[in-house]
């Protein structure tokens, strides 16, 4: 293979809103996409490709989705973040090894110059979702999970840091200052993965 197949990248944008970006090789860049795409397809478009799949949520759980993230933070998880979960490797190996929990705290095992702030956000809020099934991380939990990652310096303020990531549409917020609740989109948790296993390939 050549070194230009080796070092490709794609970014794109679906009507949706959904952004999707991803460097690599041929390969990479092609199973990251189908997950991507997969994630955010509706059940309707889902069943159309799939024919093993027929989603079933009661009419209970459809209303209690919309309610806001922080109503049903501790509830059961939708059915495209149960999908987002799948991305990750049959045994989690992949967010196993990048990260860990300590309570409500999800901290990146190493620190590496590849990885920004804003960046290191978005993998803990992604982990999050697989390692302690967390739909939301409060503006306290997100801060202190940075800080102890080494990814958060005294006097910076998490919400400027992140602002891009917000405006791009990869993370999303309810309530105000430190009551802020996140949560990381479908496009979010794809971008957050595709960084962890970058940050793997450094171990």
């Amino acid at each position: 293979m050549s070194q230009e197949n080796e070092n490709l990248k794609l970014r794109f944008k679906l009507k949706t809103g959904e952004e999707f970006e991803a460097q690599g090789n041929l390969e990479f860049i092609s199973t990251q996409k189908e997950a991507f795409l997969n994630l955010v397809k509706t059940p309707k478009q889902q069943s159309a490709v799939n024919t093993t799949y027929q989603p079933q949520i009661p009419a209970q759980q459809e209303r209690s989705l919309l309610k806001p993230a922080y109503l049903r933070r501790q509830g059961t998880l939708t059915e495209q973040d149960q999908n987002i979960q799948s991305i990750k490797t049959p045994s989690g190996e992949v967010w196993d090894k990048v990260a860990y929990s300590d309570g409500d705290n999800i901290i990146i095992r190493r620190k590496s110059k590849l990885i920004k702030p804003q960046i290191a956000a978005l993998i803990i809020l992604g982990a999050a979702k697989v390692l302690i099934a967390q739909d939301t991380l409060s503006a306290l939990e997100l801060a202190k999970s940075l800080k102890l990652s080494g990814y958060l310096k005294a006097g910076q303020r998490l919400d400027r840091l992140i602002e891009g990531e917000i405006k791009e549409g990869f993370l999303s917020y309810e309530g105000s200052k430190r009551n802020r609740l996140y949560r990381i989109s479908a496009a979010g948790q794809a971008k957050a993965y595709t960084w962890a296993e970058k940050l793997l390939q450094e171990y």
